[in-house]
């Protein structure tokens, strides 16, 4: 089954500490994490005084949208052996006159089984050191 990829407890609680947008809570993302890390699905459901101390759970689409187009810094994920399925890799940049790489798998070891943990390794280094 298809299913959207939500950022972890530990990469929403950083997004909310260097300012992505909470109040898109209830209008474009209805979940959240609670302040104890419980995975909360119908965000409309609580209550307003919890809605203000949980952590919004956007998809990892989100947050790769808000990155570029709020500190112009690029995530990239891809294939890391053509020739073998499940080995990927990725990185991050910042896109301007110049092409200035972050990082990447030459710098980290930013490898995984599946591109959604690749992807979730690098926003957690991007929000922890660039951001």
């Amino acid at each position: 089954m298809i299913c959207e990829n939500y950022c972890s407890f530990e990469v929403s609680k950083l997004l909310k500490e260097k300012g992505f947008p909470q109040d898109t809570i209830s209008t474009t993302c209805n979940t959240c994490y609670k302040y104890n890390g419980n995975f909360c699905n119908n965000v409309k459901s609580m209550s307003k005084v919890d809605r203000e101390i949980c952590f919004m759970a956007p998809t990892h689409q989100m947050v790769i949208t808000w990155l570029k187009e709020n500190h112009n810094v690029w995530i990239y994920c891809y294939p890391s052996n053509w020739k073998k399925y499940g080995e990927w890799e990725g990185g991050a940049c910042w896109i301007d006159e110049n092409v200035s790489v972050i990082f990447n798998n030459s710098s980290h070891s930013l490898y995984a089984n599946e591109p959604e943990e690749v992807i979730e390794m690098i926003l957690l280094y991007v929000l922890r050191n660039i951001i």
